[in-house]
């Protein structure tokens, strides 16, 4: 038996397992460098494009994008979303370029086994392994919510940002984008299910469209009695705070202190619950906000525009 074989049947399943995974998604992470700093990424696509998180590309500074096998290419900024903490960018070249699959993150479990690649300070395919821990976390970013991000207990570097998160397939399910600092085992990815769903957007737009209304709202809580009488699951609700001027909400007729019970049927509890409703299907339709003023219930119908 040579020395190969007598390796490969000395790896453990897992082992192997894991091999074959960064041997086949590893030659398609890179390293990235920008005007705020550095971190990596992966390529999804042969003719050169790449993702990676928002926070680690500066659109006004030259991108500098290193591939495993020595070359540095020029990328260039296809677009970004701050809030999703996601970037596109593109390098070209004229060779077919290593790409990874993008895969399918909505059937994570937690316990599954996931892969965290990335380049971090120049050091090609540094290789973690975790769990995922939770695919149900939401994450506050610039007044918005995400929802269902991926928590995961695969340790991340500086650097790591805007690498891929990867199952046992080599398929990517997430990009890694923050961790807590001075926790263990407590890092976190974008879903793969919630880049498909804007990724088209950042390739034809360059961003990301959101359905604005125009108004500034607070937690607040009505009386039990109120709750009970109106039929309302829960006395919490959010209250109009501000209206922006010349915004949707200021032709809709809804006024300051108006209490949001429901938009489009759908029970708002609380500002989390208002933020994740108004996505960019609602751009454009009239939209239902059912409100409590003065102890009477009353519809309001606002037409959100692009935001």
């Amino acid at each position: 038996m040579d020395k190969l074989s007598l390796q490969e049947e000395l790896l453990d399943p897992f082992s192997q397992t894991v091999t074959r995974v960064v041997e086949d998604v590893g030659r398609a992470v890179v390293s990235i460098g920008s005007g705020k700093g550095s971190g990596s990424g992966v390529i999804v696509t042969p003719d050169g494009y790449i993702l990676t998180n928002s926070h680690v590309i500066d659109s006004r500074d030259r991108i500098s994008v290193s591939l495993t096998d020595g070359r540095v290419l020029e990328g260039t900024l296809v677009g970004e979303d701050r809030i999703f903490d996601l970037a596109v960018i593109r390098v070209h070249d004229s060779s077919r370029l290593p790409y990874a699959i993008v895969g399918d993150s909505s059937n994570l479990k937690p316990g599954q086994l996931v892969i965290a690649i990335g380049n971090p300070l120049g050091f090609q395919s540094t290789v973690v392994t975790g769990v995922v821990s939770s695919t149900g976390r939401k994450w506050h970013k610039e007044g918005r919510m995400v929802e269902n991000i991926i928590q995961h207990t695969a340790p991340l570097n500086p650097g790591n940002s805007g690498g891929p998160l990867v199952d046992f397939l080599g398929h990517v399910i997430g990009i890694n984008t923050a961790m807590i600092q001075g926790a263990q085992g407590i890092c976190f990815a974008i879903p793969s299910s919630l880049i498909s769903k804007v990724l088209p957007q950042l390739l034809s737009k360059g961003k990301v469209s959101r359905a604005f209304i125009g108004i500034t709202v607070v937690p607040v809580m009505i009386h039990p009695a109120m709750a009970r009488k109106f039929g309302l699951a829960s006395n919490l609700c959010v209250a109009v705070a501000g209206i922006t001027e010349g915004g949707p909400a200021d032709y809709s007729g809804l006024v300051e202190g108006d209490v949001l019970i429901s938009v489009n049927g759908r029970n708002i509890a609380s500002i989390d619950d208002l933020l994740s409703v108004l996505d960019e299907d609602l751009i454009g339709r009239s939209v239902k906000f059912r409100v409590l003023r003065d102890s009477a219930l009353m519809e309001v119908a606002i037409r959100p525009r692009s935001g």
